[in-house]
């Protein structure tokens, strides 16, 4: 299983296809990577003309969503959503972010491996 998996609500998608031509919804999806390192897995995700007031990070049955809408007075960016499926792998506790210079860096900790418990049963 992979350790990280991003999903997309099909009706968004549908919706955003239908609301806008194909090459300006290509413009509204951000860049976006997934790497690891020795102790967590790492989403980078471009998010230029937010600020963190703007974007929202939450996991609930490990699927991490996040959300982005500028304020009213700027017209130029349009709401963003996106959602991440954490597999077994990943720690969702201990999730960290930063924005710096419009790029949105999500920190999620490896889980502790599980070793298998023996347990002796006396026998009466």
């Amino acid at each position: 299983m992979r350790f990280i998996q991003r999903t997309q609500p099909f009706f968004d998608d549908l919706d955003r296809f239908l609301s806008r031509s194909v090459t300006a919804a290509a413009a509204l999806t951000p860049n976006e990577s997934i790497y690891e390192s020795p102790e967590s897995y790492i989403i980078r995700i471009d998010l230029p003309g937010y600020v963190k007031s703007e974007v929202g990070l939450k996991v609930t049955d490990r699927l991490l969503k996040l959300t982005a809408e500028p304020g009213e007075e700027r017209s130029f960016t349009s709401k963003l959503e996106r959602q991440w499926k954490l597999g077994d792998k990943a720690d969702s506790s201990g999730i960290t972010a930063k924005l710096e210079n419009g790029v949105l860096e999500i920190a999620i900790p490896k889980a502790a491996p599980v070793t298998p418990e023996t347990v002796e049963i006396n026998i009466n």
